[in-house]
């Protein structure tokens, strides 16, 4: 399984960005972090961060913010984060399930299940960098049946 994780919205809030490491939200990242052992899941970077960083610079980031789950790496800048995500599945020659967190409905125009059958989007709705992965997301995505 694959996570493919926005920043800003999801692992970023804007108290974090006054208060955190790195402006990353240490609640968003423990959340992520039990979610991506519960699914037994990897992180794919899907963010305008993966522009503004070196891949090594983010992953080093994030582990210092406290993320323990492993980064596979960053989406490639394709245009549209739909393309980035096929791209990366393309490039990676990835055949299995993933669900996509985002803070940006408009960002995935089509249906989750455009690469691959049976894949989720979770919208992370709070209202800009307001609240990022909480705990009553971790919730409703784990009540969502996902393939594994």
């Amino acid at each position: 399984m694959i996570i493919f994780c926005d920043i800003d919205g999801v692992l970023a809030t804007q108290k974090s960005y006054k208060t955190g490491r790195y402006g990353l939200n240490y609640h968003c990242i423990r959340n992520l972090n039990a979610l991506c052992k519960k699914l037994k899941a990897d992180v794919v970077i899907c963010s305008a961060w993966g522009n503004l960083y070196a891949e090594k610079l983010l992953k080093k980031m994030l582990k210092e913010a406290g993320l323990h789950a492993r980064v596979r790496g960053v989406t490639p800048d394709a245009g549209s984060k739909t393309m980035c995500v096929c791209v990366w599945l393309e490039q990676n020659k990835y055949k299995g399930s993933y669900i996509i967190l985002d803070d940006q409905p408009g960002e995935y125009p089509v249906e989750p299940s455009f690469c691959i059958p049976s894949s989720k989007i979770f919208i992370i709705k709070n209202g800009f960098l307001e609240k990022g992965l909480s705990t009553d997301h971790l919730r409703r995505i784990l009540k969502t049946p996902l393939t594994k």
